[in-house]
């Protein structure tokens, strides 16, 4: 049998109230009785005031063992590697793509921390099974021009829907498109890197795609 994890408060009431209970308990199993036994109704059952006693005892006793079973929760929050700073060896970390002008994507790459990482002017080229996501981390030069382009286009089976994010998780854009390329343009800003998470728009469905980040017409 499992029990839930109990914060240290729960814990101490619990204790608190066995501790009551067995007292209780020992009370009237053990106070002096005066002629016939006292009789006392207990959820529609009779019993002498000693075995009453007894079940009052038991109960504060099994209040009082909870702290074995129970394990108290730790107060160290959600436990999650990736929003808590800690590298997860079992869990793989964001990959480079190789340096070719087109490239396919390299799986996992269903987390943001385990991302395709991909060059800039460079093509990849994926596909999303139903209910999974790809992530891509689309990295600017070190002397980056002014405005981007980023472009996603479906290449075969259904829609592909995505979403673009700068640098610091917000959201840029988000759309989907079933047949054709979309391109959509930022102004960098100081941006180094854009998120992008692509999936099948429809879960029951497998979709392939291709994705590129440019400098913008003019620049």
């Amino acid at each position: 049998m499992n029990f839930e994890a109990l914060d240290g408060t729960k814990l101490i009431i619990l204790m608190v109230a066995g501790a009551v209970f067995a007292a209780v308990g020992l009370y009237l199993m053990v106070r002096p009785k005066a002629g016939d036994a006292a009789k006392i109704e207990l959820f529609g059952m009779k019993f002498e005031s000693s075995s009453a006693g007894l079940l009052v005892f038991i109960v504060g006793a099994a209040f009082l063992a909870t702290p074995l079973f129970a394990p108290e929760k730790s107060g160290g929050g959600d436990d999650n590697s990736a929003q808590a700073g800690v590298a997860d060896p079992s869990k793989p970390p964001a990959l480079r793509l190789p340096s070719y002008p087109e490239v396919e994507e390299q799986e996992p790459n269903d987390r943001a921390q385990a991302a395709n990482i991909v060059a800039f002017g460079q093509t990849v080229a994926g596909s999303s099974r139903a209910k999974e996501a790809d992530w891509f981390i689309l990295e600017l030069p070190p002397d980056p021009p002014e405005k981007v382009t980023i472009r996603v286009r479906h290449v075969d089976g259904g829609s592909v829907s995505y979403e673009i994010f700068d640098q610091d998780e917000v959201r840029k854009t988000s759309s989907s498109l079933s047949t054709g390329a979309k391109p959509h343009e930022f102004y960098v800003d100081g941006a180094t890197q854009y998120f992008v998470r692509l999936k099948s728009y429809w879960e029951t469905e497998r979709t392939s795609y291709e994705l590129q980040m440019t400098a913008a017409r003019g620049e």
